[in-house]
């Protein structure tokens, strides 16, 4: 989740070359990213929640795994398997520069969450041991 944030909070990603060539080497090199196949479970499943919405049963139980949510950390994964390579960066038809900053960016959202999330469970641990 961090890192969709991450990710939302920087200038476009994706490079989009002029030249027809480049762009369709960058469409496909994009288009990794974009859909993943999901296990065969996941598939019934989300089968099964379009049709809870086509004959109006009930509220949608799942959410699919694609969208642009799911693309970003598709990317964000990988980016980070490289360990944050800018030849993987230029390879992709990503921006390195945007890449680095939502990096950054990332790294500062975790500093806080932590700074957060520490007080909140010692808080909580100490009311459970009062409780006690």
């Amino acid at each position: 989740m961090v890192a969709i944030v991450a990710l939302l909070s920087v200038e476009d990603i994706f490079i989009r070359p002029r030249s027809p060539e480049a762009m369709e080497a960058a469409s496909r090199a994009h288009s990794r990213y974009f859909d993943r196949v999901r296990p065969a479970r996941l598939r019934r499943r989300n089968r099964a929640c379009r049709r809870l919405i086509v004959y109006g049963v009930g509220i949608v139980c799942c959410a699919p795994q694609t969208g642009d949510h799911m693309t970003l950390v598709h990317i964000w994964d990988a980016f980070a398997e490289s360990g944050f390579s800018p030849e993987w960066a230029r390879e992709t038809f990503l921006h390195f520069r945007a890449l680095k900053m939502a990096r950054s960016i990332h790294a500062q959202l975790l500093e806080l969450l932590h700074k957060l999330v520490r007080p909140a469970a010692d808080a909580v641990a100490a009311a459970n041991d009062v409780l006690r």
